[in-house]
């Protein structure tokens, strides 16, 4: 068995914290969970397990300060203090790569490298349970501008800048 620290303030965390627990119960696993405030959780984070957030599509934020030996212990970035300096030199050629397609081949490749890497296939540091997707519905009529680059940005980044095309929206 374990405990398992989640956000009781967060209703999502919570559910998801309850559901993990439910399933792994029916393959005779333990895991005890513990609602506490963040201080509690970074307290405990590096003895016992923690439900994390991560929402951003953009492999700086989701791969590169997740798991990057430099970001380990950064203002909560690498909370498995996650250390493979053949993935960190990949995660780096990524970072200065040229073009979207060479980008992306190297994130994929550190994740994999030499049958390691953060991969699920491969050092696997922390368990990635979920993926968020959103769907947003605009109504006819409103206008929400040129929207960002979609990396890591919110939908609502540039709501301030909205406008009605017609007076009826």
């Amino acid at each position: 068995s374990f405990d398992l620290y989640y956000p009781p303030d967060y209703l999502d965390r919570q559910s998801l914290s309850t559901v993990f627990a439910e399933q792994a119960k029916e393959i005779g696993i333990e895991v005890n969970l513990k609602g506490a405030d963040w201080d509690t959780i970074y307290a405990n984070m590096y003895s016992s397990a923690a439900l994390m957030q991560q929402t951003s599509p953009d492999p700086y934020k989701s791969i590169y300060q997740q798991y990057h030996s430099k970001e380990a212990d950064d203002f909560y970035m690498n909370p498995g203090l996650y250390n493979n300096s053949e993935s960190d030199k990949l995660m780096e050629d990524a970072m200065h790569a040229s073009g979207f397609d060479q980008a992306n081949s190297l994130w994929a490749e550190s994740a994999l490298v030499n049958g390691g890497g953060w991969g699920p296939a491969g050092d696997a540091p922390f368990a990635w349970l979920v993926n968020y997707n959103y769907n947003y519905f605009i109504k006819d009529g409103i206008d929400i501008g040129e929207q960002p680059d979609g990396l890591g940005n919110d939908i609502l980044i540039n709501v301030g800048d909205w406008t009605r095309t017609n007076a009826t929206a």
